[in-house]
């Protein structure tokens, strides 16, 4: 294999590319610098590389005919090197990866084709009140469940399950931090990776969220190593559960919310927030079961995987003094809707 040539001959070219199919929507190229921009608020630092990276994935090669992966993309979430190979074509114009998702399109873009990305881009919704498809009922405030635990355990599958099943209204909690509708299709193929794909939100108070996630995502990746601002944390739950309820509120109806609170403390501050009616559904799977669903889901990333198995390494089970909170545990075998089946067995 040659080696690598970082950034020597930059078969890539200068602006924007528009992506699609990853977790950013958008990179910008400036000669040996690149930056991607993650949705509303954060930068994150690119490395480029060009060069032999090995046999190409066969699909990749089919479309792209070329074999050999000659580009590699990497850049830290988490304290953790994320790498992207792929190949880069058409005089620099595409690029494609495989990536944690699955296979990324990076498609430069004319200023033309810039302003008008610009333009879909500011298609939004309102961030005081997203658009849902749910039943608009205030006046019935009925259960109010949050599903928790490690990656990769069902939480925003089951949370899925019960709205499409069960009636519930499905808030996916990961999107009040990308800044996006929260309220992800009950028919989507995959709930958690759905979020990406979601309606940003903008209006009054998008500018103070957005300042505070510029901060927040500084600090979240210090819960891998312990040395992390609770009370930033708190601060981020207090936020997170004011949105909540005030969706609560505004929406009416049986609650289902999907997202992973790693710790005992942080769902004790939870519980304090949400009020007496609100009961939290712990999901747990062995490590070995969990991290296959993980392989599969990110399409055999493996650094997603040693991400993931991190998490998992720092996810408290629920403890048996915890009020309002039931531990479920999953197995490989059980079906989306035997797990629906048995928590609503484990609430009566």
């Amino acid at each position: 294999m040659a080696d690598s040539k970082e950034n020597e001959s930059l078969p890539w070219l200068d602006g924007h590319y528009k992506v699609t199919g990853n977790w950013c929507n958008l990179i910008i190229v400036t000669g040996k610098t690149c930056v991607m921009k993650v949705e509303n608020y954060r930068d994150i630092q690119i490395n480029l590389k060009y060069g032999d990276f090995g046999e190409a994935d066969a699909a990749l090669s089919e479309e792209t005919g070329l074999s050999i992966y000659n580009f590699q993309l990497s850049f830290t979430v988490d304290e953790q090197v994320m790498t992207e190979h792929g190949v880069i074509y058409e005089d620099g114009k595409k690029i494609r990866t495989k990536c944690m998702l699955g296979v990324a399109t990076y498609e430069w873009m004319t200023e033309e084709e810039y302003e008008a990305f610009l333009n879909v881009e500011e298609d939004c919704d309102d961030i005081e009140a997203p658009s849902t498809p749910y039943k608009i009922q205030p006046d019935n405030l009925g259960k109010f469940l949050w599903f928790t635990g490690a990656p990769g355990t069902g939480k925003s599958t089951t949370a899925q399950m019960f709205a499409r099943d069960l009636g519930y209204v499905y808030y996916e909690a990961d999107c009040f931090s990308l800044i996006k509708n929260p309220y992800v299709r009950v028919d989507a193929e995959d709930a958690t990776m759905a979020q990406f794909s979601q309606k940003k939100l903008k209006g009054v108070g998008f500018e103070e969220r957005r300042d505070f996630f510029m901060d927040f995502a500084k600090e979240e990746g210090k819960l891998l190593t312990g040395d992390y601002d609770k009370d930033l944390l708190n601060e981020f739950y207090r936020l997170l559960c004011d949105d909540i309820k005030k969706e609560r509120v505004r929406i009416g109806g049986d609650w289902a919310i999907a997202q992973c609170v790693l710790k005992r403390d942080f769902r004790d501050y939870v519980r304090s927030q949400m009020g007496p009616d609100f009961m939290f559904v712990v999901l747990h799977m062995e490590l070995e079961d969990q991290m296959v669903r993980i392989r599969k889901r990110h399409h055999g990333d493996e650094g997603a995987v040693e991400m993931m198995k991190k998490y998992y390494s720092i996810c408290d089970p629920a403890g048996e003094d915890e009020e309002n909170v039931i531990n479920v545990r999953v197995s490989p075998d059980m079906s989306s809707e035997y797990v629906t089946k048995k928590v609503m067995e484990m609430l009566r």
